[in-house]
């Protein structure tokens, strides 16, 4: 894996938008794999990250905003995490957050890796 990004995200209480269910890939198409830590406590009330279940393996446009996803899709699984947790996905798994409408902030650190064959380098 080679490094590509680290970011931070902070979703203020009251927020009324999430984030759109996308591809960590988004104008690449490349294979890699992002680390989410959990800085607060993470859950429905206060936009939790949801994954759409084996879509890494659906071959789907990499953009922002992809159709029929959403909490309540058959596929959806809500993570729920607590301060210090961390998940693992594909750049090629759909997710998405949904709006804050909690008091509570929702931070988080992200770090993002290109798999070594989609980076230019070599595995081993």
């Amino acid at each position: 894996m080679a490094p590509a990004s680290v970011g931070w995200f902070a979703r203020l209480p009251g927020e009324t938008s999430g984030i759109r269910p996308h591809l960590d890939a988004v104008g690449r198409r490349q294979e890699g794999a992002t680390m989410w830590i959990a800085l607060d406590r993470a859950d429905r009330g206060n936009g939790c990250l949801h994954y759409a279940k084996g879509t890494h393996r659906r071959n789907l446009p990499a953009r922002v905003g992809l159709p029929g996803f959403s909490a309540e899709s058959e596929e959806a699984v809500a993570v729920e995490v607590e301060p210090g947790d961390a998940t693992i996905h594909s750049s090629l798994t759909v997710h998405w957050s949904e709006a804050n409408r909690s008091r509570r902030s929702r931070q988080a650190i992200t770090y993002f890796y290109w798999a070594a064959s989609s980076a230019g380098g070599t595995d081993g």
